[in-house]
């Protein structure tokens, strides 16, 4: 299905199926579905329509309907699962057997609002419809006429209503916040039903909470029989703010010649949240804040690596200068360290110095093995004739007794911790020998 494909919209009416196409041809054909026991879908099937469909309408008697109001602060704190309670608590309805869509306002005591119930029979058969699944609009034709005639200014009381040739689509507004919708069926104009239609109409008024005190605004279109009668009925309607004529469109027509809205959150679209027809930008944004951490933990991580890395060097450098110093300090007629090792084996075996420096060269060739495998910090050697004194700092009294039996053993001598403070960070100390 390529971008360039021309695409239909489709009305699931009670009746019929409306199909209306690019070119503004309307097709109609019975909505009989299969009823063969190996055919599940309850859908009924699209004939000779090969577009891609951009927009379904659902018949309002397709869903059920329910106001609610929850004592909630904030549009955000509202979801499917305490809809989902609120209905089961006053419905008396199972909330995993639908899919919840809603409408709803914030108001002085909270939240308020219209839930639309889609059964998950029917839900779960458009999704996996190959033709049907295709629609990232799936709209309510009873809502959708409605919404054409809202004001865009808010009004305290409005009621809006919207004829066709077989019956009217009308709702009660009040705080801006939809107090009821209703569909009744009817063949209209005809003037014989206008006045037990109109009392039908201020009755269900009524009950939605408009009392005959409210002098709502009235919006939409009617017929003329029935303005007449709805003038007759309660003096106090004003008709003079509804369109009037005669010239009524059909139920599918009047609904698939709207416009279909534009997507965002005020959309009453019942394919939302998980059911969002994804498009390949909108599958990138939901994988935009794991990258995006992702990316964050790569950058913490390389940044300790890095750091890591540089302390280890400075420690090495200073551990090399340590060993240059006391290179040159045992074998000071060497002024170039080639093999430490081996210049100080060879120095050990008298081929430089005098016999006191050959024995100084021996303990710094028994140390600088003992350093080469558990390193620590020097800050001074003595050699005399009393013995050995190397002072330092390491990390642990465990390393400190580690060393101390090393280098016991590289000179075969008893090696005493002579001192040891504990104060700082590391360990001070001073070893003889």
């Amino acid at each position: 299905m390529t971008d360039s494909q021309q695409t239909s919209r489709l009305y699931w009416a009670p009746l019929e199926l409306g199909l209306l196409t690019a070119d503004g041809s309307l097709t109609l054909s019975p909505t009989v579905t299969e009823h063969d026991e190996e055919a599940s879908s309850p859908l009924p099937q699209i004939i000779h329509d090969e577009n891609k469909l951009d927009c379904i309408y659902l018949p309002l008697e397709h869903l059920l309907v329910r106001k609610f109001a929850l004592p909630l602060s904030n549009l955000r704190h509202l979801d499917a699962d305490i809809i989902g309670q609120e209905l089961a608590d006053n419905a008396g309805i199972t909330p995993e057997s639908w899919w919840l869509s809603w409408q709803a306002q914030k108001t002085e005591k909270g939240l308020s609002g219209l839930v639309f119930a889609l059964p998950k029979n029917i839900k779960e058969a458009i999704q996996s419809d190959s033709q049907w699944q295709q629609a990232p609009l799936l709209l309510v034709d009873g809502w959708q006429r409605l919404d054409t005639y809202k004001p865009e200014q808010g009004e305290s009381s409005l009621v809006i209503i919207d004829v066709d040739s077989e019956g009217l689509f009308f709702a009660y507004f009040k705080d801006q916040v939809c107090q009821g919708i209703r569909r009744l069926n009817a063949n209209m104009p005809d003037d014989a039903q206008a006045g037990p239609l109109a009392k039908q109409i201020l009755w269900s008024l009524q009950a939605m909470g408009k009392t005959t005190d409210d002098s709502a605004l009235w919006a939409g279109r009617v017929n003329n029989s029935l303005a007449n009668a709805l003038v007759e009925s309660a003096p106090e309607t004003n008709t003079n703010t509804l369109d009037v004529s005669d010239d009524l469109p059909t139920r599918i027509e009047a609904t698939l010649r709207l416009t279909p809205p534009t997507l965002n959150k005020q959309t009453l679209n019942l394919r939302h949240g998980k059911w969002s027809a994804k498009q390949s930008t909108q599958v990138m944004l939901h994988w935009k804040r794991p990258l995006i951490l992702a990316s964050l933990l790569l950058l913490v991580w390389l940044g300790s690596t890095v750091a890591s890395n540089f302390r280890l060097e400075s420690k090495l450098a200073d551990m090399e200068t340590q060993m240059t110093e006391a290179f040159h300090l045992g074998l000071p007629n060497q002024p170039v360290m080639i093999d430490v090792l081996a210049q100080l084996r060879q120095a050990a075996n008298g081929s430089s110095g005098s016999g006191n420096s050959s024995q100084v060269t021996v303990q710094l060739a028994a140390i600088h093995s003992v350093f080469e495998k558990n390193a620590w910090q020097i800050e001074e050697l003595k050699f005399d004739d009393k013995g050995s004194t190397m002072s330092g700092k390491i990390s642990t009294l465990e390393r400190l007794n580690a060393i101390r039996d090393a280098l016991a053993a590289a000179t075969n001598s008893e090696v005493v911790i002579a001192d040891t403070d504990l104060s700082g960070k590391e360990v001070s100390f001073r070893l003889r020998w």
